[in-house]
């Protein structure tokens, strides 16, 4: 028998150096390309599937243990941060509104829609200052993010158990 060997390309190459060799369909050449090898990883790619799921269940997650009162929400925040797209996605905002809306949901049913109301505009004008951060002057948009945050956890903490 004779074993069937695959035909002349580049290939991955099998020593592990990151770059593309040359099969010549008998044997490995010399000859190689520095460039990284094609496609992402195999773990990468199962990442990138995963990173909606979690992004899901940490946001409704987060929700549900706001509105009940329950501390456990911290593990949905770091399961939904997980979640987040990467840095130069174009789809932040499209997570950020489910993201800051489930903080604003699960405080208002628990300690009233004063305060979820409260959270809410702390997040928007949070949100705007580093939205417009091109059109504004630099302290102006830090002071407005820092007195928004801070508003946002005072808000936070005084509709939780932990104060009562």
């Amino acid at each position: 028998m004779t074993e069937l060997m695959p035909p002349a390309n580049w290939y991955a190459d099998p020593e592990g150096s990151g770059r593309w060799r040359y099969w010549d369909g008998a044997a490995w050449t010399g000859v190689y390309l520095n460039q990284d090898e094609p496609g992402p990883s195999v773990w990468k790619q199962y990442w990138d599937r995963a990173k909606p799921v979690l992004f899901a269940g940490g946001v409704i997650g987060m929700a549900v243990c706001l509105a009940l009162g329950s501390g456990a929400f911290i593990f949905f925040l770091v399961l939904a941060w997980w979640g987040f797209p990467e840095e130069d996605s174009p789809h932040k905002l499209r997570y950020a509104v489910p993201y800051f809306g489930a903080i604003v949901v699960g405080v208002g049913i628990h300690a009233g829609i004063g305060y979820g109301l409260g959270i809410a505009a702390c997040g928007t004008v949070a949100y705007l200052a580093g939205a417009w951060r091109d059109r504004l002057p630099q302290q102006l948009i830090w002071t407005l993010m820092a007195f928004s945050l801070a508003g946002a956890g005072v808000l936070f903490f005084a509709s939780s158990d932990l104060w009562r």
